[in-house]
């Protein structure tokens, strides 16, 4: 990280912690959803305005270790704080750097995967170059309100600038898009009383 991207870093991570935390999700668009698959998504966009904004969601990001230290794998040089107050900024990196307003701003498409795709285990995927977040049309079938919670956040930590391992290494769980989700998904099941 560059000494100036790392000085800015600081400097909004300062600002934030001095304020409380109120993020929100931000769905600007929404791609190929019907009326069914819109009801699940607003039911997930409630259930992380409370998740993403509770104590409990923010102990277990401070506290999440891998190999015994209190770190996240691929963190971008930052500690389990900043992570946190990094996400609650919601400055997104891509595809343009975005001002941090503590919104997590997502565009949600939803579409059926090319042929040589749709055998492989990606329930969805981001890029740098386009602003939407890709969730196969089978996979958001069959999920959860909590499964979805987790693949939206999981997906929308790639825009914040997080990366994991692309094949599946021991420490890709222990990612700040494998962790936060998963954290991200207990909860939500929880929020909302399912097994």
């Amino acid at each position: 990280m560059s000494f100036v991207k790392q000085l800015l870093l600081s400097a909004m991570i300062m600002f934030f912690a001095m304020n409380s935390y109120a993020l929100r999700i931000n769905v600007i668009d929404r791609d190929n959803l019907n009326t069914e698959q819109s009801q699940k998504l607003d039911q997930a966009i409630t259930a992380l305005n409370q998740v993403l904004n509770s104590v409990e969601f923010k102990n277990r990001v401070l506290t999440f270790s891998y190999q015994g230290k209190q770190e996240f794998v691929q963190n971008n040089g930052m500690s389990n704080q900043q992570v946190y107050d990094f996400l609650m900024g919601g400055a997104e990196e891509y595809p343009v750097q975005s001002e941090a307003n503590q919104l997590a701003d997502m565009r949600l498409t939803i579409y059926n995967p090319p042929r040589y795709r749709s055998q492989s285990s990606t329930l969805a995927f981001t890029s740098v170059d386009d602003p939407y977040l890709h969730i196969y049309k089978k996979y958001y079938q069959s999920a959860t309100v909590a499964e979805l919670s987790n693949t939206l956040v999981h997906e929308w930590t790639h825009k914040m600038g997080f990366d994991h391992d692309y094949d599946e290494t021991p420490q890709r769980p222990y990612s700040v898009p494998y962790g936060v989700g998963d954290i991200i998904e207990e909860l939500v099941s929880k929020y909302l009383g399912q097994k």
